[in-house]
């Protein structure tokens, strides 16, 4: 077992030897090979200081204590976890308040976590009621002072600080310490107070309880964060699909359990509690139990027609093609190829029967590069426009670089996993001389056609040639994961037949490979013995302790019986101890295994000393020590092993009290090891536990516990004495031995190499047939007679007391006396993780996934933000799940971040995105967002009616909420399901200070018209000509004292129109562009520098910057159609008329036969200069304008809206929130 240990303490004050209080605790588990990482955080973050062979101690950074002091380590190791099969995350306050199950931690604990990967063990604490934190709910959390996970969970984790700062949360006043508006529930505040600064809570009082005053309130909000950062870590685990299991629990029901039997956290914490005193304590504050909709999406994905391939026309794809303009002009959805191209282009999942399809050579194409074109490149190249771009597959030039690109980039993408099959890069290249140690592969030839420097060094028509290209790849592509497929694993630890194999170990392939890559050992001449034997011994001192990714030699190759010596040693000398005699100086000037007496001395350095040098772990099988020493009576009370008649060959201590011919030195033998076995590893491998084990066949076998070997050795050793056959000889004398044992292991007094296992305790079910039901167990008697909480439990002079007490030691007792003990084959099984379970995250109720870009700078990435908000205001738990889309918007709004998570919580899906990004999402996850959950569509649309091309988004939703009236109409005309205009919400970010128009280049003296567009919200429907137009209608070139501002972005690959408006802002100083992306306060700050906000769209869906700039108390001018009309009339704006037109080719998407608003520019002009010139008009529309967005679109309003919405849908029992 593998153990990394990351340790954090502040200085040594505190928590003065806790460290080694650790180490301590380890020791007394059996196999565990630790490491651990000394993280001080009052310590310099650039220190680093080794303090012992497995010990390194590092500066850590204290900002957010413990959790920045992990992350410090993390950081500046960054393979710190790999090769590990447990990551221990400890602090030294790992002792404080209960710590109770510290006697429970055994080494099967370490292998439950080790085996079954989606496990966290650490001690869970629970509030009396839920609270919420960023959005989600909780009532239990697992500590992390003393937290045991799988290296591939920390990882999962990316940082152990939560995605929160102290400005969210805090108020500088130590009257009311929280922010208003801290995304905290009322009732986590208070707990908090009570914990740090008051009374306590029900689990107990802090050790450190201060007064909350001004000078303690920094004070407070560091305590407070540390705790709010432990409670995000145990809702991120369990977010990447952990399960935290209670320490206390996993012992009290056994290391037998199921993963998938384990309860939730709540009823862990009830049952540990009942156990530990009778009462759960905690009442179930939260529910947690899967409410799925019930619904597969699996038809969508179904191909049309059946066919030998397995992409083809399904109705995702087809929705695809029919809505992408692009996709429709360059594939045919009857072509399989075609149709994997789509699934690439759109990032549609890939599953793996299409994978294996992808993976075979592609016959259209000629096949005359080093590696195949196959059918997944051909889709590659067909989905990327850089590609094509690129490489002409007409031409051999062409074919070689998509090859060349696929070496050097395209592989390292997890998008196109499994595209070529492994054996195609590891084919002995046929058209290259085979001269090295091993072979120049396809894959090998192809990398260096590809790479211009292994091209220029490297000509494989000579021998120089191929060597420079083997030492390329052993010294530099061999450490490349990406690459490791070019050469077949196993090659490198076969034994090469290009050289004499008379070495101590073999040569292998591998071996020989690393001598030509290696300036330092290609001195040794492998054409002769001694350069062989020179390289065998670097080798076994040296090389096989350097980092490699593959394994040159076998481990077997070591353990093996060397056939090349005579094998009359107490011990038999495996290739491994030959290896260590040949290559250490100070045995091969010593020792001629030539002899007897030198293959003697070899075993006895071993007994001495190699043995226990971890160096040569596994060279000398423990097997061999088992087996029953030759010409030794075995008549002692333990089999006298080979192991054990070496090690008294090698001790002259041993031989001079202890003569193994003789019965008296035999039995003086064994009680010698049976004193010394505790606390010595190497003692205990002498005798396997089946031989302690075992029934003593001298003793008659009458007691309910099996008399073994080992009990009766330890018996004589420490109470019988002589006398001991006499005694064993009675039945009152045996069962005095049984009671003496059960007292004994009860105390934990028995060494733990002597340890029963379940077979030899005797513990059985007392209620089955054939069992004693009325003779109390001598372990029962035992803990009876020690603990006085028995002794009030159970009637010893009763029936029913009896057989209770015997049932509670079967169900409890032999897990609550650490009496557990797994056999010796059970406590080395091989850690095999178990295989992470596909992440369709939970489905909660109570809560709501939002769903789209929640980090994206554009209009639907502020209506995942306003959603989040309105919830906030009304309690509603929510999460934020991560999509794998790609936008061409900026993506850098991180309010969010404490919202998000890597798959969605709840059982009700609210969905902004528009109907296409729907679609995509549904084919790039499958069932994961969308299966099984009530799917509420609030999609954003700009035209009359339902976007033809786009019905499967209708089949996918149960619901839709339309923001405004406008587009409900165009919903309610493709659809039946249920369509409620549910306004969204419309709300400004705080301004962290004044902004003027000096920071924006705008006239102090003139009044400022603002109009703001997206390129990638369509031009035309924006419409900025007519607005520019309007403004010189309005006010003739040279009219003083007004101006006009455009602020826009993505505007590179903007169509005609905005070349016009370009040519007309040529000549007119009044007008100016400003043309990036701005972070949202910047745009805010924009608009309340300007004078009035101008919108001539022909079609909005909503309108949120015409609702923000009346929420800013600005005019605004806008046309008189679609959804901004439901909050934009004659009394809250000026409004512009105009005429219904038919949408251009070309203009929109899914507007054929659609219609929107030419805006009328006179009408324009004409509410532009009454704007300027009536104040009094101006004054009184624009606070209209704001009263009317407060009052029904605040958060507040939009979330009672949303909230009594999904209220009713849970009380009718369709499974929303």
């Amino acid at each position: 077992m593998k153990l990394l240990t990351l340790f954090v303490r502040y200085g040594d004050a505190d928590y003065q030897g806790a460290f080694k209080r650790l180490c301590q605790l380890y020791q007394r588990i059996e196999g565990l090979d630790y490491d651990a990482v000394l993280i001080d955080t009052a310590l310099p973050t650039d220190l680093t200081v080794n303090l012992g062979p497995n010990i390194v101690m590092i500066g850590g950074d204290n900002s957010r204590r413990e959790f920045s002091g992990w992350d410090t380590a993390l950081a500046r190791f960054p393979a710190l976890l790999d090769g590990y099969d447990l990551v221990h995350i400890v602090t030294s306050a790992f002792e404080n308040e209960y710590n109770g199950f510290y006697p429970y931690i055994n080494r099967q604990m370490f292998d439950y976590a080790a085996s079954h990967d989606d496990v966290v063990l650490a001690h869970i604490d629970a509030y009396p009621d839920a609270v919420r934190q960023f959005g989600r709910s909780f009532q239990t959390w697992g500590c992390s002072k003393f937290l045991i996970a799988v290296p591939e969970r920390i990882r999962k984790l990316g940082s152990f600080v939560g995605r929160f700062g102290p400005e969210a949360l805090f108020a500088p006043s130590s009257d009311r310490p929280f922010r208003e508006d801290a995304p905290l529930s009322a009732n986590y505040q208070s707990y908090l107070l009570e914990w740090l600064t008051g009374d306590g809570l029900p689990h107990g009082k802090w050790h450190s309880v201060f007064e909350l005053s001004p000078q303690n309130l920094q004070r407070f909000q560091a305590k407070a964060i540390s705790i709010l950062d432990e409670h995000a870590l145990s809702m991120r685990l369990r977010e990447t699909g952990a399960r935290i299991v209670d320490y206390t629990w996993l012992h009290s029901r056994g290391l037998e359990q199921d993963v998938g039997s384990i309860p939730d956290e709540i009823q862990q914490v009830q049952e540990r509690n009942r156990y530990l005193f009778d009462n759960p304590i905690v009442d179930r504050g939260l529910d947690l139990s899967d409410h799925r909709h019930h619904r597969s999406l699996s038809t969508l994905f179904q191909r049309r027609q059946k066919s030998e391939t397995p992409f083809g026309r399904t109705p995702v794809l087809e929705a695809l093609w029919l809505g992408n303009r692009v996709l429709r002009s360059q594939f045919d959805l009857d072509d399989p190829l075609h149709c994997a191209a789509i699934h690439l282009n759109q990032g549609v999942a890939i599953d793996g029967e299409q994978r294996d399809w992808l993976a075979r050579p592609d016959s259209t194409l000629p096949q005359d590069c080093w590696l195949p074109l196959t059918r997944g490149l051909h889709a590659i190249y067909l989905a990327r426009d850089d590609l094509r771009a690129s490489f002409d597959l007409a031409t051999r030039g062409g074919r070689h670089g998509l090859v060349s690109w696929w070496l050097l980039e395209g592989l390292r993408d997890a998008r196109y996993v499994g595209f070529m099959r492994d054996d195609m890069y590891a084919r002995v290249d046929e058209t290259v001389v085979q001269d090295q140690p091993l072979p120049i592969t396809c894959g090998l030839h192809a990398i260096c056609e590809a790479r211009d420097d292994l091209r220029e060094q490297a000509d494989l028509s000579t021998e120089a040639g191929r060597r420079t290209l083997l030492s390329w790849w052993m010294l530099e592509g061999i450490h490349d994961p990406s690459l490791r497929t070019c050469m077949p694993a196993a090659l490198y630890a076969e034994v090469s037949t290009q050289v004499d194999q008379d070495a101590a170990i073999p040569l292998t392939r591998g071996l020989l490979a690393l001598r030509v890559a290696r300036q330092d050992l290609r001195g040794m001449d492998t054409a002769t013995r001694e350069g062989r034997e020179r390289l065998a011994s670097w080798w076994v001192l040296d090389g096989r302790h350097e980092s490699q990714p593959v394994c040159i030699v076998r481990p077997e190759e070591y353990a093996a019986v060397d056939p090349a010596i005579v094998q009359d040693a107490l011990l038999p000398i495996t290739k491994g101890l030959h290896a260590v005699c040949k290559a250490r100086t100070d045995l091969r000037d010593q020792i001629d295994l030539a002899t007897p007496e030198g293959r003697g001395k070899l075993v006895q350095w071993w007994i001495r000393e190699g043995a226990g040098t971890p160096a040569f772990d596994g060279f000398l099988p423990i097997a061999f020590y088992h087996e029953l020493a030759r010409d030794i009576a075995q008549d002692a009370p333990l089999p006298i092993t080979r192991g054990m008649q070496a090690l008294h060959a090698a001790r002259d201590d041993l031989r001079e009290f202890a003569d193994l011919a003789s019965r008296e030195g035999r039995a003086a033998f064994v009680s010698w090891w049976i004193r010394e076995v505790p606390g010595n590893a190497f003692l205990a491998q002498l005798i396997s536990r089946d031989q302690l084990q075992q029934p003593d066949t001298a003793v008659t076998q009458d007691q309910q516990v099996p008399i073994t070997r080992a009990m009766r050795a330890l018996y004589t050793a420490l109470a019988g004495g002589p006398d001991t056959d006499k005694i064993l000889s009675k039945a009152e004398g045996r069962g005095e031995l049984v009671a003496w044992w059960s007292e004994l292991l009860l105390r934990g007094a028995v060494p733990r190499a002597l340890l029963p296992t379940d077979a030899t305790l005797g513990i059985s079910d007392p209620t089955q047939p054939g069992n004693e039901r009325d003779v109390v167990h001598p372990l029962a008697a035992a803990a009876y007679a020690q603990r006085s909480d028995l002794r009030d439990a159970f009637d010893m002079g009763t029936a029913e007391g009896r057989l209770a007490l015997n049932l509670w030691l079967f169900n409890f007792g032999k897990y609550e006396l650490r009496l557990h003990i797994e056999d010796e084959e059970s406590q080395t099984h091989e850690i095999r993780p178990a295989q992470q379970a596909a992440a369709t995250g939970k489905f909660l109720r109570g809560g709501v996934n939002i769903v789209g870009f929640g980090r994206g700078e554009l209009g639907i990435g502020e209506d995942v933000r306003m959603a989040s908000l309105a919830l906030r205001h009304v309690d509603m738990d929510l999460c934020v799940p991560a999509i794998p889309l790609a936008i061409g918007a900026r993506q850098q709004d991180l309010s969010l971040r404490a919202y998000e998570v890597d798959a969605p919580l709840y059982n009700t899906n609210l969905v902004f995105l528009p109907h296409y990004e729907t679609i995509r999402l549904l084919g790039a996850t499958g069932e994961k967002m969308f299966g099984d959950r009530y799917n509420i569509g609030c999609w954003q649309w700009e035209l009359p009616a339902y976007p033809r091309g786009m019905e499967l988004a209708l089949e996918l939703v149960d619901e839709i909420w339309s923001s405004t009236r406008f587009t409900a109409e165009a919903m309610r005309g493709a659809t039946d399901k249920p369509v409620l205009v549910m306004p969204m919400a419309v709300a400004l970010p705080p301004l962290s200070r004044a902004y003027t128009r000096t920071d924006f280049g705008l006239p102090e003296d003139a009044f400022v018209f603002l109009n703001i567009l997206d390129g990638n919200s369509s031009v035309h429907r924006k419409n900025p000509l007519a607005v520019i137009k309007a403004f010189q209608r309005a006010f003739p070139p040279g009219t003083p004292g007004v101006h006009l501002l455009f602020k826009t972005m993505n505007m590179g690959n903007a169509p005609g129109q905005w070349a016009d408006v370009l040519a007309l802002c040529r000549d007119d100083p009044r007008v100016s562009i400003i043309s990036e992306a701005i972070a949202r306060e910047a745009v805010i700050g924009l608009q309340s520098v300007c004078d009035c906000f101008v919108s001539l769209h022909r079609a909005e869906g909503f309108g949120r910057n015409i609702a923000e700039a009346m929420l800013l108390e600005k005019p605004v001018i806008a046309s008189a159609f679609s959804g901004n009309t439901d909050f934009t009339n004659d009394t809250t704006a000026f409004m512009v008329g105009g005429e219904a037109i038919a949408v251009g080719a070309g203009e929109y998407a899914f507007a054929e036969g659609q219609h929107w608003w030419d805006a009328d520019v006179e009408s324009a002009a004409s509410q532009m200069r009454r704007c300027v010139e009536d104040e009094g008009e101006r004054r009184q529309r624009a606070l209209a304008g704001k009263h009317f967005v407060l009052a029904h679109y605040s958060p507040e309003a939009v979330g009672r809206n949303y909230l009594e919405r999904l209220q009713q849908l849970n009380a009718a029992g369709k499974e929303g929130a």
